[in-house]
C-alpha cells in the first residue's frame, strides 16, 4: 500500500478578495485549456494559437476597461446629485429661516440606537469570528500539528465568509483524513488477529491517540499507519510461505509413513492454507509466531518418527539375510 497522498489546506481569502472570484477563475481556466486543446486537435500552429489568446485577453480587458468607465461614471453622477442635493437644503433652510441644525440631545438621541445596534452587531460578528478562528485552529493543528494564526481585527462579511467557507473545508479534510486513519486501524486489527500480535502495542507505537477515542490526523500519523499496514502485510506473506513449506513437508511425511487423515493432528485442517495467497481471508490466529513453532517441532517429530520406521523396516531385512546366508553355509 502506498502512502497517501495529503493535500496541505489552502489559505482562507483575504478580506480584498471575495470567494465568488474563484469559481470564475476555474471557469475561464477550464474553457482556455479545452479552447487549447480544440485548437491542437484542429491543427492551429503555435504562432496562431498564441495571437488567437492574445486577442482573447485584450478583448476581455476591453470590457474590463469600459464597465469601469461606466461605474467612475455613475459614481460622479452620484456624486454630483448629492452635493447638488445638500445644496438646496442648505438654500432653503436659509430661504426658509428654519434652524441649520437640531440640538446636542436630539442628535444624541438620534444616534444613540445606531450607535447600539452597530455596538450589538459587532460583538456578534466578534463572536462568530472568534467561534470560526478558534476551530480553524483546532484543526489545523491536528492535520497539520502547528497552530492556525488568529486574529479578529477585520469583522467584514467577506471575512466571515471566507473564513467560513475555509472552516468548511478543513471539515471535510478531517472527515476524509478519520476516515483514512479508522480504514487502517481496521486493516492493522484484521492482521493483528491472523498474525496475533499485540493491536494496541503497534498502534501505540505510531501515535499514542490511535487506542483512544480522539484520533489523531496529522501526516505523520497516517504515514506511520501506511509503514505499519505495508510491514504488517509483508511479514503476512513471509509467515504463510513459512507455514506452506512446513505442511507441505508434513504431508510429505504423513505420505510415507502413510499416517491415516484421523492421525495427522490439528496441522491437518491446516492443508487449505496450501493454496491460499497473502491477500485471501484467512483463519484468524493460524499465522502466529506460536502456530509456525508448533508446525517446526511437529516436522522435526515426523522426521524423527520417519527415521525410526525406516531404521525398524531394515532390521528384519538384515536379520533375514543373515538367516539366509547361515542356512547356505550349513547346507
Amino acid at each position: 500500500m502506498a502512502t497517501p497522498e495529503l493535500e496541505m489546506p489552502p489559505t482562507p481569502a483575504s478580506s480584498t478578495t471575495t470567494r465568488s472570484s474563484l469559481p470564475h477563475t476555474t471557469a475561464r481556466s477550464s474553457l482556455l485549456q479545452e479552447l487549447q486543446e480544440l485548437w491542437l486537435e484542429i491543427g492551429e500552429s503555435d504562432d496562431m494559437r498564441e495571437k488567437m489568446t492574445q486577442e482573447l485577453e485584450q478583448k476581455c480587458l476591453d470590457i474590463y476597461k469600459e464597465k469601469v468607465d461606466e461605474t467612475r461614471k455613475y459614481r460622479d453622477e452620484l456624486q454630483r446629485s448629492l452635493s447638488e442635493a445638500e445644496a438646496e437644503i442648505a438654500s432653503l433652510i436659509s430661504t426658509l429661516g428654519e434652524q441649520k441644525g437640531a440640538s446636542l440631545k436630539d442628535r444624541i438621541s438620534t444616534v444613540k440606537p445606531l450607535l447600539e445596534d452597530l455596538r450589538m452587531k459587532k460583538d456578534l460578528k466578534g463572536k462568530e469570528l472568534s467561534e470560526i478562528l478558534t476551530q480553524i485552529a483546532e484543526i489545523s493543528s491536528n492535520i497539520a500539528g502547528n497552530d492556525y494564526p488568529c486574529s479578529s481585527g477585520d469583522l467584514t462579511q467577506t471575512t466571515l465568509d471566507g473564513l467560513k467557507a475555509y472552516l468548511q473545508y478543513l471539515h471535510n479534510e478531517k472527515a476524509v483524513r478519520l476516515q483514512k486513519v479508522n480504514s487502517y486501524i481496521s486493516v492493522v486489527h484484521e492482521l493483528s488477529e491472523i498474525m496475533s500480535f499485540d493491536l494496541s502495542e503497534a498502534l501505540l507505537k505510531v501515535h499514542e491517540s490511535l487506542t483512544g477515542c480522539s484520533l489523531s490526523i496529522s501526516d505523520d500519523t497516517l504515514a506511520g499507519l501506511t509503514e505499519l499496514v505495508e510491514s504488517r502485510k509483508k511479514e503476512k506473506h513471509q509467515r504463510l510461505l513459512q507455514l506452506q513449506g512446513l505442511l507441505r513437508t508434513m504431508h510429505e511425511l504423513w505420505e510415507l509413513m502413510e499416517t491415516p487423515v484421523d492421525e495427522r493432528g490439528r496441522f491437518g485442517h491446516f492443508s487449505s492454507l496450501l493454496s491460499q495467497a497473502a491477500d485471501d481471508a484467512l483463519e484468524k490466529g493460524c499465522l502466529g509466531l506460536d502456530i509456525l513453532r508448533e508446525a517446526e517441532a511437529e516436522v522435526e517429530r515426523l522426521n524423527a518418527l520417519n527415521e525410526s520406521q525406516d531404521k525398524m523396516k531394515v532390521l528384519p531385512i538384515k536379520k533375514a539375510k543373515t538367516v539366509y546366508i547361515q542356512t547356505r553355509e550349513t547346507n
